[in-house]
């Protein structure tokens, strides 16, 4: 073994020699170069729930192993919606965007079809309004040529006079009666309207019968052959006598208060009789006023002699006090039968 060369204590020691840094080098590519490229990662697909794991049916029953295979297929099929949640995230919006839109074109088409049957109710609405008001004027039809509105109508009562009763006053020239000789004809003319349920007649402009206006008349026996209508008020009936009755024969008049009129109308008999062809005659004479009546009638004025004496006067006013009353009643009785 060689000696080691003495060091002596006042050496300089020298510094080490540090060598200079060299730029780094780039490493070449070769030819071979993709061939060393490492490995991708091995794919690990996402986890995903296993599919329920179920006994194996040894039931021998055919119908519990229909029932369990049921079952098994609801089960796989709620664990297939289950795993594809996630897959069909992303198209739950256009999903949703498509749902909306056909439901949409559905209302639309909705309310197309409907806008079309309201069009449809309202033409033929007025169309049939029309069509039965221009067939009731080219028919000439008015509230007499049509069954459900008799008995209304516009009316002549032709009658007969058939009895006269002067006991209620003590002059008979004080108490006359239209057409003024027993058997005589006379005709009344009355309209009879219909408010709800009941009916009202009013009576046109004659000197030789009272006027009145909308007096209630009530249907009795109603669809039977004796069913009428019949009505009666009070009034007061001024007579010109018919021979003189004051000491100067000046012109007078008496006036009978409390007088009844009563009149009673048959709607489907005639001399007695049912009467058949009501429509039929109705319709013939449609568009007149004051058709014949096609029933019976009757009219009865009373005055009774429990009303006292008539009120007489002439022309000047003045009382004429010898006409006392009578001890009966004074009537006028017309009928058509």
């Amino acid at each position: 073994m060689a000696p080691m060369p003495p060091i002596a204590e006042d050496e300089v020691v020298g510094k080490p020699m540090v060598l200079p840094r060299g730029p780094l080098r780039i490493p070449q590519k070769t030819r071979r170069g993709p061939m060393n490229r490492p490995a991708p990662p091995p794919y690990v697909p996402a986890p995903h729930p296993s599919p329920p794991l179920y006994k194996e049916d040894t039931m021998s029953d055919s119908s519990s192993t229909s029932g369990f295979a049921s079952i098994k297929l609801e089960n796989y099929k709620k664990w297939q919606d289950e795993s594809g949640s996630d897959d069909e995230g992303d198209g739950r919006g256009s999903k949703d965007r498509q749902w909306f839109g056909s439901r949409l074109g559905r209302w639309l088409k909705f309310g197309f079809l409907a806008l079309m049957a309201v069009g449809i109710v309202v033409g033929l609405a007025v169309g049939l309004t029309f069509g039965l008001r221009d067939k009731q004027s080219s028919d000439g039809s008015n509230d007499t040529d049509s069954s459900n509105l008799y008995p209304v109508g516009s009316y002549s009562f032709e009658s007969t006079l058939q009895n006269i009763s002067t006991a209620c006053t003590s002059r008979s020239s004080t108490w006359r009666c239209y057409p003024y000789s027993q058997g005589s004809n006379a005709t009344f003319f009355w309209s009879i309207s219909r408010s709800g349920s009941s009916y009202n007649v009013s009576s046109s402009e004659n000197p030789f019968a009272p006027s009145f206006s909308n007096k209630t008349a009530t249907l009795l026996d109603q669809g039977k052959p004796t069913e009428r209508l019949s009505f009666a008020f009070d009034t007061s009936r001024t007579i010109i006598p018919s021979e003189p009755i004051t000491p100067t024969n000046r012109a007078a008049k008496c006036t009978y208060s409390s007088t009844l009129f009563q009149a009673t109308i048959w709607t489907r008999r005639s001399g007695g009789r049912e009467l058949s062809g009501i429509d039929d005659l109705l319709k013939r004479k449609a568009g007149r006023k004051f058709v014949a009546w096609p029933g019976d009638v009757q009219v009865f004025q009373m005055r009774p002699y429990k009303a006292g004496p008539p009120n007489c006067e002439d022309t000047d006013g003045n009382k004429i006090t010898d006409i006392q009353g009578g001890y009966g009643d004074c009537s006028c009785e017309y009928s058509s039968f």
